[in-house]
């Protein structure tokens, strides 16, 4: 009831979101148009600070609480929550340092090494690479934003994607061809598909 009274745009778009959703083997998938129609505030401002002020839901208490809590919304957070070696790079995955300092780095598949990088984050995934100075990792949302303008499916949609049957990765792809690796689950199955332009 809070969240209807106080952030209304937020709560439509939620509601419209479950409703336009769909199971999808042992997800459930909120539509992601109307998810993204949602302001984008904080849960954490925009409602649950704002109770001590709502009549309608008096049983409601916030109370400040001081417990070191960080909500580890950026790589630099990250960072500073795992522990450092000597020259305070952290790595995660397959990464070696060389005369490196303050680095963060994580890797999912390949192999990352930072030779004499300083006060750097360096995120490797199948989907893309991130190369950001520590202390401007918020600005990620300019380029995401910049890629949702500018290059579309990126910004969105992923290499490895999960069906109910099992999962596919795109492994490559060009103007006339796309080659998957499918993963299907056992006593799953899928059916063929057909395309045009390209064979299956």
């Amino acid at each position: 009831d809070a969240i209807r009274e106080l952030e209304p745009a937020i709560y439509a778009a939620c509601e419209q979101a479950v409703a336009q959703g769909k199971q999808d083997g042992d997800f459930f998938r909120v539509d992601r148009d109307a998810f993204a129609a949602s302001p984008s505030n904080s849960i954490d401002y925009a409602v649950m600070e704002q109770l001590a002020n709502l009549p309608s839901v008096p049983e409601s208490v916030v109370v400040p609480l001081d417990a070191g809590w960080s909500d580890v919304g950026s790589w630099d957070a990250i960072w500073q929550i795992l522990p450092k070696d000597d020259a305070d790079n952290v790595g995660r995955g397959h990464v070696l340092f060389e005369d490196a300092g303050s680095t963060f780095a994580h890797s999912e598949s390949r192999l990352v090494a930072c030779v004499g990088t300083q006060n750097l984050v360096v995120v490797e995934t199948p989907d893309a690479v991130l190369v950001a100075d520590k202390s401007r990792v918020q600005d990620v949302k300019k380029i995401v934003g910049r890629i949702k303008a500018e290059r579309g499916a990126e910004a969105t949609d992923h290499r490895k994607v999960h069906r109910p049957w099992g999962h596919y990765d795109s492994v490559d792809m060009g103007e006339r061809f796309q080659v998957k690796r499918i993963v299907v689950k056992p006593g799953a199955r899928l059916s063929l598909q057909m395309h045009h332009h390209r064979a299956e």
